[in-house]
């Protein structure tokens, strides 16, 4: 039952990642990552250190462990996302060039 749900939600999570990566991660990449598990721990470990500090309108002050926030309410999970990514160096330690 267990590996069922696993399955589930690497399927979820992969459906999810997978329409915004690098053009230069092939699906098999992405699902690699994915079925890792790395990325939803890590995001979780995060949520649960996160502290929405302060508001103002749609805007929420969020205290993560490294530093604080403001962005819009609605994009509090979007915010450990992408602080899981970056500690796990998805995309490289180095600033690139975009792809022209």
């Amino acid at each position: 039952m267990q590996v069922a749900a696993s399955s589930i939600v690497h399927a979820a999570h992969f459906a999810v990642v997978m329409p915004g990566r690098d053009k230069r991660c092939s699906a098999g990449d992405v699902w690699a990552f994915v079925s890792a598990g790395r990325v939803g721990e890590t995001e979780a470990q995060i949520r649960a250190a996160d502290k929405v500090i302060g508001s103002d309108g749609n805007l929420i002050l969020v205290a993560t462990p490294d530093r604080e926030f403001w962005i819009p309410a609605p994009d509090i999970d979007t915010l450990a996302e992408q602080l899981a990514e970056q500690m796990l160096e998805m995309y490289g330690r180095d600033v690139r060039a975009g792809i022209s």
